[in-house]
């Protein structure tokens, strides 16, 4: 053999082939290799070089620019002499290793190594990650995916709005036999031994909720049937609910059921009222949670609402406040109400890891806001806004801010359960030091 092959591939070509699915790829993708020896015992030479290029997946959230990509073709394999891409000014992803494309079962070696990627970075979902991985064994019978991945910060968002989803119907006209069915193509079995680290900053906001978790999970199985080990469990949060923002007191994120994609979350916050403690449970797939409404003593939804919001039954209320009753029955019940959280297109825009309203020790409304420095590190400020409810009662999960007070929090993660809290300012609690222990059942 002594075959040599030129060229140059323009990517915006693969437009067609990529449009479908939400991709699209740039940049030009130069061939210069040789194939020698003979027909039973081929020889590859020369090299593959793509630079500035650039691939975007709109459905994955996968956004890849600066590309620059060389491969070299030796004797039976192509080695990855580069292969780097930004995901972000600060992000990158750096692929080595090799692959024997002309030996028995094409075997693999891959490492993969990614530094504060964003990936994905979608409206749904967004994560900066650290990842060392690994993919060996042969392409057409086993491989094992290995190492670790460390979720610097991460965010989920519970959808307002589940899209409208169009099932293909399948016809059969009279007299026409049905098609067979194909068998789907059989792949090489992929074994996973990862471990997932999320330590703090992995938020999860939507339909009222906004929680901050963390924890650790072990990813065994296979890629066909992956086995999760692990879980995470609530750091801090607050649920809003008809007006209300309650301190979620436990939480969990178990992947289990629909699996990775969708895992089932289970967050629960309680409030008070003069005669009545309430709890509100959030349950169920991410994907479409559901709201329930249980309290002591035992009392139908509406009347919890009613004790809740206004501090009586309701008997007493009028027709607006019925009515407010009535808007939040059908959040519990799961209508759709069209909008979203407004505080939290605000916290966006001002680039916080926090922003809710509270109650605080009297009467009045509380603003909580801040952001983490570092890793560990988080500085926030609440403010009393004065005012209140009228007779509403305060709920035992408020700050120690009432009126028009305003404190400065520094919260300083010493272990992963141990944690330094200090305040300063105006109100009950400030100008104070203190810490907490977290325990993971």
């Amino acid at each position: 053999l002594d075959l040599r092959a030129t060229g140059q591939l323009d990517l915006a070509d693969l437009d067609p082939l990529l449009a479908d699915r939400g991709a699209d790829a740039r940049g030009l993708l130069r061939i210069d290799g040789a194939i020698g020896g003979t027909a039973a015992m081929p020889a590859l030479d020369g090299t593959l070089r793509l630079d500035g290029g650039g691939y975007r997946d709109a459905p994955l959230g996968i956004s890849l620019d600066h590309i620059s990509l060389l491969v070299a073709a030796e004797a039976d394999r192509l080695r990855i002499v580069r292969a780097i891409a930004r995901t972000s000014p600060d992000g990158s992803l750096e692929l080595s290793g090799s692959a024997s494309i002309l030996a028995p079962n094409l075997p693999l070696d891959l490492h993969l190594r990614a530094a504060a990627a964003r990936l994905p970075n979608s409206d749904s979902a967004s994560a900066t990650i650290d990842a060392d991985l690994s993919l060996t064994g042969t392409a057409t019978a086993a491989l094992t995916a290995a190492g670790g991945l460390t979720l610097r910060r991460a965010e989920y968002r519970i959808p307002e709005r589940l899209p409208a989803t169009v099932r293909p119907i399948r016809i059969i006209r009279p007299g026409q036999a049905p098609a067979p069915a194909t068998a789907a193509a059989a792949g090489p079995t992929v074994a996973l031994d990862l471990t997932i680290t999320a330590p703090e900053q992995l938020f999860l906001r939507g339909r009222g909720v906004t929680a901050e978790l963390g924890g650790h999970m072990h990813l065994g199985g296979s890629l066909a049937a992956p086995r999760p080990d692990g879980g995470l469990t609530l750091r801090r949060g607050s649920v809003s609910f008809a007006g209300l923002s309650l301190a979620a007191t436990a939480g969990t994120i178990r992947f289990t059921g629909a699996g990775l994609t969708d895992p089932d979350i289970d967050i629960t916050a309680t409030g008070n009222s003069a005669s009545t403690l309430a709890t509100i449970e959030i349950a169920g797939p991410a994907s479409d949670p559901k709201l329930t409404l249980s309290s002591v003593p035992p009392l139908p939804s509406d009347e919890i609402l009613a004790q809740l919001l206004f501090g009586q039954g309701t008997a007493q209320l009028s027709p607006f406040q019925l009515a407010q009753i009535a808007q939040a029955l059908a959040a519990v019940s799961g209508v759709k109400l069209g909008f979203g959280d407004p505080l939290d297109g605000i916290r966006q825009k001002l680039a916080l890891d926090r922003l809710s309203v509270g109650s605080g020790t009297g009467s009045g409304a509380v603003l909580d806001a801040g952001r983490y420095l570092r890793q560990g590190v988080y500085v926030g400020a609440r403010q009393g806004l004065g005012g209140g409810r009228g007779s509403s009662p305060t709920p035992a999960t408020g700050s120690g801010v009432s009126g028009t007070d305003s404190q400065g929090v520094v919260e300083i993660d010493l272990t992963r359960r141990l944690r330094l809290e200090g305040t300063a300012g105006t109100g009950l609690g400030a100008n104070s030091v203190g810490l907490s222990y977290q325990i993971d059942y």
